[in-house]
Order: C-alpha cells, then structure tokens, then sequence
C-alpha cells in the first residue's frame, strides 16, 4: 500500500538484464490512499477435533473467509494458528494453507504455504507465504488442511483454534472479525 505522499518506483530491464535508462516509472499516493478494511469470518460451520484415516490428505481443520470491504485490494502475507488434540509429531506430515475463490476446496486450489513435519499440537507459523492478493469488494476463502501420516496412530485427533485477526498479516490493512474453534 502507498500511504499519502509515498511513491513506489518501478525499474525496466531489457531480457537480456540490462538497464535501459529513461525506462522508469513512478506510482505516487498524494493523499488520501485508503488502507484495505478486511473483515475475517467462518466459512460455513468449523470442523471439530476428530480422527481422521491414515494416509489422508488434504484434510480440512479449519476454513474462513477474507472480504474486502472497500476500494483497495488486501495482500494477505502470512497465517499463524493453533493445533490442539491427541496427535503425535509422526501422526501429520504438512499442514497447508490453501487458497480459493469460492467457498469450496477444490484440487486447483492454491497452496500459500506448507509446514513439513510440523510437530506436536501447539503455535505453528507457516513458513515461505506465498502472498495472495483479493479484489475490492470481493472475498477470498482460506482453508488450513491436514495431510495425514500413512502410520499415523490410530484414534489420536487434530484440531485448530479458532483463528482471529492476529493470526494474519497483510501487507496493510485493517481487520476485523474472527472465526469459531
């Protein structure tokens, strides 16, 4: 986000990596820039801690929506949550979250991050984000899945606490809400 009287300058290369000068471009905010206002809510009814079979993947733990509320775009820039439940470290090999359009998990949906071997229930920080962008006046959907060990222990479970406008950054916005466990 450019806030008043910030800019933001873009430099042009050729293909083959060389400067061409006079090939600059400025984008200035002289006032009035307004900072994306981003309201956090359950997509549908939350999943509730439970046992999930072995060598399952992609198994929904927790899912949100994201809706811009004005006339600028929010980036999303990272996700932090809390596993609880039974499980071992060996019981869960990733834990990813997912991106979609709409409020459904599709397989082409994309993955913003990955946590390998993320351990025991606690904290996590999903690492390397890949940033998303959501349109003015549009909604995003997130969905933090599960991917199951094929030895995972049998009848241990996994859940999330419910996630709240502290467990996201955004390159600039102003958030508001918050999600059910």
């Amino acid at each position: 986000a450019i806030t008043g009287g910030g800019s933001l300058t873009f430099q042009f290369t050729s293909d083959v990596g060389t400067n061409l000068a006079g090939w600059a471009a400025t984008i200035s905010c002289v006032a009035g820039c307004p900072v994306p206002t981003v309201s956090l809510a359950n997509n549908g009814t939350q999943v509730a801690a439970n046992t999930v079979g072995q060598g399952t993947t992609a198994h929904i733990l927790h899912k949100f929506s994201l809706a811009v509320n004005n006339q600028n775009l929010a980036q999303l820039t990272g996700v932090t949550c809390t596993t609880n439940g039974t499980y071992a470290a060996a019981d869960i090999t990733n834990l990813k979250v997912r991106f979609s359009d709409d409020n459904t998990l599709n397989t082409g949906d994309g993955t913003l991050s990955t946590l390998t071997n993320p351990g025991v229930a606690g904290v996590k920080t999903l690492p390397a984000f890949t940033n998303r962008m959501i349109q003015p006046s549009d909604s995003g959907y997130v969905f933090i899945t599960a991917d199951v060990s094929a030895s995972a222990t049998l009848g241990n479970t996994i859940a999330l606490n419910a996630v709240s406008t502290s467990n996201l950054t955004y390159f600039s916005a102003i958030e508001t809400g918050s999600t059910a466990a």
